[in-house]
């Protein structure tokens, strides 16, 4: 299946992180991962996390379902979440609004179970979900990025 942008998209985004921005970090209800298919969702109309929700609270378990997927990392997660759903990879340099980035999370401080953070890019930046809430990262730190629709 290939993505496309529903017309009302930056609403519908813009909607979706004013509430992810009063949302509590949770796992397996509010992080990273499902704050990212939560945009996609939003530009879309199409949920792309529909498998993993509800399936895991806690690092362990999202452990576990990482497992028996045969997937080792976050990044693996992102990766085969946006292949399967037939968005292209792109620099993420040339990244906009709506689309999909990853940032490594080295020098991060404490991030569970993954070695990157996924999130929406916005501007000259990447919103993701993490414990401090709502974050802005600098797209330029970003590792890897996909167009959506």
């Amino acid at each position: 299946m290939i993505l496309h942008r529903v017309p009302d998209w930056r609403e519908r985004l813009a909607h979706v992180v004013e509430v992810a921005r009063r949302r509590e970090f949770r796992l397996g209800a509010h992080d990273c991962c499902l704050f990212a298919a939560d945009c996609i969702d939003a530009v879309t109309g199409i949920d792309p996390a529909l498998d993993w929700r509800r399936t895991y609270r806690d690092q362990d378990s999202l452990l576990d379902l990482m497992a028996e997927r045969g997937l080792t990392s976050v990044g693996a997660v992102v990766e085969t979440t946006m292949i399967a759903w037939g968005c292209a990879e792109i620099p993420p340099t040339y990244a906009a609004d709506g689309d999909v980035a990853v940032v490594p999370i080295v020098g991060l401080g404490d991030v569970l179970a993954g070695d990157v953070l996924v999130g929406v890019v916005s501007g000259p930046g990447v919103l993701v979900a993490d414990r401090s809430g709502l974050a802005r990262l600098k797209l330029r730190r970003a590792c890897r990025a996909w167009r959506i629709g």
